[in-house]
């Protein structure tokens, strides 16, 4: 499959999740720090924040994918989606599903939220760890 899709004309294949990794990062060292209270609430909460946005085109992908095109992981943010197809077996990926290339495409109102999006979680991050590095030297 992942030759298949270079040939298509896509980047490559990744989870989207890595588009979070500072927010992440931050939640697990919240978590391995031994929090447990409103600082790990935060945390959790910027993530939410950020993943769930259900307002995008073509769903969770497009604006992850703008995400990572902007940290120079993608060229391009072309996504596999799949079509509406009843699935027979639930418990097998991709089972009973079809599934299409589409160029996601974003207006500029819609880059520039994101982009707000991004700087808040990385001044968020950066907050974090400015707080970490003063409680444990």
């Amino acid at each position: 499959m992942l030759m298949q899709m270079r040939q298509c004309g896509c980047e490559g294949l990744v989870t989207e999740r890595c588009a979070y990794a500072p927010i992440l990062g931050a939640l697990w060292r919240d978590f391995e720090n031994g929090e447990r209270g409103v600082r790990l609430a935060e945390s959790f909460a910027m993530f939410r924040l950020l993943t769930d946005q259900r307002n995008f085109p073509e769903g969770l992908r497009g604006y992850h994918l703008y995400f990572l095109e902007k940290e120079g992981v993608f060229r391009n943010r072309i996504s596999r989606q799949y079509v509406n197809v009843e699935v027979k077996d639930a418990g097998s990926f991709g089972v009973g599903r079809k599934w299409k290339l589409v160029d996601v495409k974003l207006t500029e109102l819609q880059k520039k939220e994101l982009d707000l999006l991004y700087r808040d979680m990385m001044d968020f991050v950066n907050k974090r760890k400015a707080e970490t590095n003063r409680r444990f030297p």
